[in-house]
């Protein structure tokens, strides 16, 4: 395994990798804070946009991990780690809050 000096270096190197996207038109889309600061390094290297998606996690009382995700846009997203079933009976128990 690999550890970076820090995230600047993690992006530079990242985009080494990626360098085949530069004459393309792409965006890098950030899920997290920490993960901007990966994504500029990529982005300035492709000369591509950089766009940080914000999400915000959504736990129910009594469930060990987030029932899913709500992005700034409204849409909600449930985590795939949740089968179908057990996601069935999450609706049905916290219907309202969801």
């Amino acid at each position: 395994m690999r550890y970076f000096h820090d995230r600047n270096e993690a992006g530079k190197l990242l985009a080494e990798k990626l360098a085949e996207y530069k004459a393309k038109n792409c965006s890098v889309v950030c899920l997290s804070a920490g993960g901007v600061l990966v994504g500029y390094e990529i982005a300035k290297c492709l000369h591509a946009s950089l766009f940080k998606l914000n999400l915000e996690s959504v736990s129910l009382p009594g469930e060990p991990k987030p029932v899913g995700t709500l992005s700034s846009e409204g849409t909600f997203t449930y985590n795939s780690e949740y089968s179908k079933v057990e996601l069935e009976g999450i609706n049905m128990d916290y219907h309202n809050l969801i």
